[in-house]
């Protein structure tokens, strides 16, 4: 069942972005944030009819189990206004990345959740502990590549 998100989680939810991401609470202006049972967090149009049978109110944002895990969606559509907890790939890593391979990186900045570019494009959320960003894209986004643009 969907709901609008508790008061809680909508907090949780509102700082994680801003205190981890740097990115401000006015960018999810305008919209509203519904729950699911399965702790999943999306983000749409306000004032959804209640007799309405959804599947979906919007675009899925996060999960909140333990703490929040931003979705790989919401974090390409915004990335360009992402400007903390971001690693820039090298070609190389990209490709391992896009691949859906875990990357070995050395970098004393960053925490939990980060946002991987190649140049300005944002490709997607890892997870980055001890040196090692596991790999979180989704299975249908991994793509066998062999080449990106220098």
């Amino acid at each position: 069942m969907i709901t609008s998100c508790s008061t809680k989680n909508r907090k949780d939810v509102l700082e994680y972005f801003e205190e981890h991401f740097n990115v401000g609470k006015e960018i999810f202006s305008g919209y509203e944030l519904y729950e699911d049972n399965k702790g999943r967090i999306f983000l749409g149009q306000q004032n959804i009819p209640k007799d309405l049978r959804i599947i979906s109110p919007g675009l899925q944002i996060a999960t909140i189990d333990k703490t929040v895990k931003p979705s790989t969606t919401l974090l390409q559509i915004i990335g360009k206004k992402i400007t903390k907890n971001t690693l820039h790939l090298t070609r190389e890593k990209a490709i391992h990345f896009i691949k859906g391979e875990d990357i070995e990186i050395k970098n004393e900045t960053v925490q939990g959740y980060v946002l991987l570019k190649y140049k300005e494009h944002p490709l997607g959320c890892g997870h980055y502990k001890n040196g090692i960003i596991k790999n979180m894209l989704p299975k249908g986004r991994k793509i066998n590549i062999k080449f990106i643009e220098e």
